[in-house]
């Protein structure tokens, strides 16, 4: 009897993979973070209408642990081998067969997916690759584009970089009465580099796990009632 059981065992899988991956993550940045040097230089008042140098970021580049890709990859495969086993199910359920080489496509255009549909869709029905095809990329669903491309990391080795950012917290006091400083208020500014991994296409990776996660679990949960006796 065709099930989702497998395609959420998977999902299991991949959030087991995702913890560990949170913690290597946080593992590099600390690292990274530790050998970061923030300077602030400018003292004083700046004068209306002038632009000078506040300050600058240090910090080494030092190659992101190839671990981290890896488990990232692995984390992403997991998910997609959700929707796999998904249209598995579904190809038996609407068939009443075992398909061959079923894939659950992510496609960019109608085109491809029309193309994807007749590789990896085999005897699911009408009505659940239209159901499908909703989900796609080219449809508003920027998630699967970045299961796509998240689930490719074991291939490359550069898709990974660090990005810095800089926390700025600010303070206003009051200036002492007898200062002749003309300003009543000064701020105190204090700078804490802030850093994570971002993939190259300009996403965070941390964050797009756990949405992707939450995404494929929704995805099966709404076909979930198609499998009921």
């Amino acid at each position: 009897m065709p099930s989702l059981d497998s395609a959420y065992a998977q999902v299991d899988r991949g959030a087991e993979h995702l913890t560990e991956l949170k913690l290597l993550h946080d593992e590099v940045c600390k690292i990274q973070a530790k050998s970061t040097v923030v300077q602030f230089k400018l003292q004083g008042t700046v004068p209306a209408g002038e632009t000078l140098e506040a300050g600058d970021v240090r910090y080494p580049q030092p190659p992101v642990g190839i671990r981290v890709r890896i488990i990232a990859g692995e984390t992403a495969n997991c998910f997609r081998s959700a929707l796999d086993y998904m249209v598995a199910q579904l190809a038996i359920l609407d068939s009443g067969a075992r398909q061959e080489r079923t894939q659950f496509p992510i496609a960019h255009t109608p085109k491809h997916f029309k193309q994807a549909r007749r590789r990896g869709l085999n005897g699911v029905n009408d009505p659940h690759v239209a159901a499908i095809e909703k989900l796609q990329p080219y449809n508003g669903r920027d998630w699967l584009k970045f299961l796509a491309i998240l689930s490719n990391f074991a291939k490359h080795d550069d898709l990974i970089l660090l990005k810095h950012g800089v926390l700025i917290t600010t303070e206003k006091f009051p200036v002492d009465p007898t200062d002749p400083d003309p300003f009543k208020y000064r701020m105190r500014v204090d700078f804490q580099n802030v850093i994570q991994i971002a993939i190259n296409e300009g996403f965070a990776l941390i964050p797009t796990p756990e949405i992707l996660k939450s995404e494929v679990a929704k995805t099966l949960d709404a076909f979930k009632p198609e499998f009921k006796v």
